[in-house]
């Protein structure tokens, strides 16, 4: 029974003062407020499980989506970092059959060249220090020592120009040494024909070779000591092959050096001695870059002394900036 009912017998039975029926009024009002709000709090509870739970099934269902995106998204890019892989491994591999092959052809071409050349070179800086000997013999074209000289001073040229000749078959940037040889193609028409030895020295003729070389005469010249044989194969003449073409064909396929070292005097031509001396630095330079995996010795080169040796009143003047001028063109750039 509730207070209601309880209050209604009471009344009626009883009868209440005033103060009474206050007292029952507000304690009824009281009961049925606290009723109604057990009962909003209970059906919030509910709304509220209902709540929490429809939001736990959302969440469940928005986790599922996400851990399924994101599981597609992993394969995805596993598979795309396969792919990179795969390709970057194939491009490596690749890269590394190239450059096999390709070092390999190189090799094939001028290995047996480049040590020639270096020898050639040793010839070269020996012959031209040679010079500061108290005794040395005349450079007489026509002689054998005048020959010698002048087949040791083309020898590196031709061997480079066949080095160079190789382009077409090799590639020369899968090794950066075969890369120094055709460098030093270009620095010996550099220190022949070119003004960085000269440059502000006067009374420089280049009407004429008189004291250089024109680089197409420089060519021509690379080429007086070339062979090729019936097979098609180049090679370079031997001293005495050599000696028996100048015989047969005369002088005219080494020009201008046979007039420029017959006869020479250190003292004579400054400007050719500069460059014959330059010539000399270089090739022992060259050496010592590409000699020592090889067991050749490394060895100083008096170029100091030989530049003074000519008595030059502009040499002796300028001796630091001519060794300068000397080492910046030891090996140009390409």
């Amino acid at each position: 029974m509730d207070l209601g009912t309880v209050v209604a017998a009471v009344s009626s039975s009883l009868g209440l003062s005033l103060a009474g029926a206050y007292w029952l009024a507000r304690t009824l009002v009281q009961h049925r407020l606290t009723d109604a709000l057990e009962q909003r709090k209970s059906e919030l509870s509910r709304q509220l499980e209902s709540h929490k739970l429809g939001l736990s099934q959302d969440l469940e269902r928005t986790k599922g989506q996400i851990q399924l995106e994101l599981g597609q998204d992993k394969a995805l890019f596993e598979a795309a970092i396969k792919r990179e892989v795969d390709t970057q491994l194939g491009q490596m591999a690749a890269q590394r059959q190239y450059e096999y092959e390709a070092r390999r052809r190189l090799y094939t071409a001028i290995g047996p060249l480049r040590f020639q050349l270096l020898l050639a070179c040793r010839d070269v800086a020996g012959r031209i220090e040679s010079f500061l000997g108290r005794e040395h013999y005349h450079l007489d074209i026509a002689n054998y020592y005048g020959r010698s000289t002048l087949y040791r001073l083309l020898r590196p040229l031709s061997i480079a120009e066949l080095v160079e000749r190789q382009i077409g078959v090799a590639d020369f940037a899968v090794d950066p040494s075969a890369v120094v040889c055709l460098r030093f193609r270009r620095t010996i028409t550099r220190i022949f024909s070119g003004d960085e030895l000269v440059q502000g020295r006067p009374g420089v003729d280049w009407s004429r070779q008189a004291e250089h070389v024109f680089a197409d005469s420089l060519a021509a010249c690379a080429q007086a000591l070339i062979h090729r044989e019936a097979s098609g194969a180049e090679r370079i003449l031997r001293f005495d092959e050599f000696n028996a073409r100048l015989d047969k064909d005369g002088m005219a396929a080494v020009a201008p050096f046979d007039s420029l070292l017959d006869g020479l005097q250190v003292g004579a031509k400054p400007i050719l001695w500069l460059r014959l001396v330059a010539y000399g630095h270089a090739c022992n330079a060259l050496i010592d870059r590409l000699g020592p995996g090889l067991d050749f010795e490394s060895r100083p080169y008096p170029t100091a002394a030989l530049l003074a040796a000519t008595g030059d009143a502009h040499t002796n003047a300028h001796l630091a900036e001519v060794l300068g001028s000397v080492s910046a063109v030891e090996l140009v750039a390409l």
